[in-house]
């Protein structure tokens, strides 16, 4: 049988080097200060629906969302946060289904190991400082009415969330 040995200071490096690693599943960043604006139309974007459709109760008029939001990092976490970033949106409808139109900016991603589909992303370049994000969404079809959820991700990490309402 082997005798295995620790000085008390090695014993004190490694219990430093454990207490102080980051938590993997610590954001580097963080989404703040988020606002959604409804918009029914905008003259300036094109919409190839210009036909009248029947009245359906359980949509809205609205098509348009414009969401502001600030993204700076996290003070929890502990590491170097400079680079290029990708900024994910997922657009979860009062069904709970993302909403994710090719034609509008949306894709699949990885999260946590499995195919996520995600309504839009933004790449930034992060130096540090408070980054003032826009996510236009044109939905190419019509909102259900209903409670909305906006997710936002980096490094497939959570780095924010707001609910909002349409009626």
């Amino acid at each position: 049988m082997k005798k295995i040995t620790f000085s008390l200071l090695a014993l004190l490096t490694l219990c430093s080097l454990v207490a102080s690693a980051q938590d993997p599943a610590v954001a580097a960043l963080k989404a703040e200060h988020i606002k959604v604006v409804l918009v029914k139309e905008i003259e300036n974007i094109t919409d190839s629906t210009k036909h009248h459709t029947h009245h359906e109760p359980h949509r809205s008029n609205h098509k348009i969302i414009h969401v502001t939001l600030d993204i700076s990092k996290n003070p929890e976490y502990t590491g170097v946060v400079k680079g290029k970033k990708s900024v994910i949106m997922l657009l979860t409808d009062s069904h709970g289904l993302v909403i994710s139109e090719a034609e509008a900016g949306g894709g699949i991603y990885m999260l946590d190991g499995k195919e996520t589909h995600f309504t839009l992303r933004h790449m930034i370049e992060f130096d540090g400082s408070t980054y003032k994000l826009d996510f236009l969404y044109k939905n190419p079809h019509r909102f259900h009415k209903g409670t909305h959820v906006l997710s936002f991700y980096s490094d497939g990490i959570k780095i924010g969330e707001e609910h909002f309402i349409i009626d």
